[in-house]
């Protein structure tokens, strides 16, 4: 059975989407991977339900690393803010540093991936989940804000990865 801590409040009207949580934390706690995307318009508790979600990884026993997308910050910055913080914090999930620092490299140099053609950038995009499953043990990364020029990206994941 789940711990239950509440941070902020007991959440009111999100049972749906808490089960969706737990599922997924379960499932993660199993060795079943999995992507959890969280969308809506501004101001109906997204950032909440994805607190609660990490709250509840981490009750689990699960490593929890955070990615924010700011203005100007490049597209991969999420991702290489939240290997970041994984590296830190578990540096025996992730390969060895030199593979991990060379791939967190690229992904922060905007100068690179301006560059870098639609196909090359989902091989970016694979090779980062690689490194986050490399050890074969449960991690969980969170990246908010995403845009893509402007617009939000549709709620949608590739289920090879």
């Amino acid at each position: 059975m789940w711990p239950i801590r509440w941070s902020d409040g007991v959440m009111v009207g999100r049972a749906a989407e808490l089960a969706t949580v737990r599922s997924m934390v379960d499932g993660v706690r199993r060795g079943r991977g999995g992507v959890l995307l969280v969308s809506g318009e501004a101001g109906i508790g997204k950032s909440r339900l994805l607190r609660e979600a990490a709250e509840r990884a981490r009750d689990a026993g699960l490593a929890v690393a955070t990615g924010r997308a700011v203005e100007g910050g490049g597209t991969y910055r999420p991702l290489s803010e939240a290997l970041g913080a994984l590296r830190s914090a578990t540096p025996h999930l992730l390969v060895p540093a030199g593979d991990e620092l060379r791939w967190r490299h690229t992904l922060t140099r905007e100068a690179v991936l301006a560059g870098v053609t639609p196909p090359e950038r989902a091989a970016v995009a694979r090779r980062a989940a690689d490194v986050l499953l490399s050890r074969g043990e449960p991690a969980r990364c969170t990246a908010r804000r995403i845009t893509w020029r402007g617009r939000r990206l549709p709620a949608r994941c590739d289920p090879r990865w």
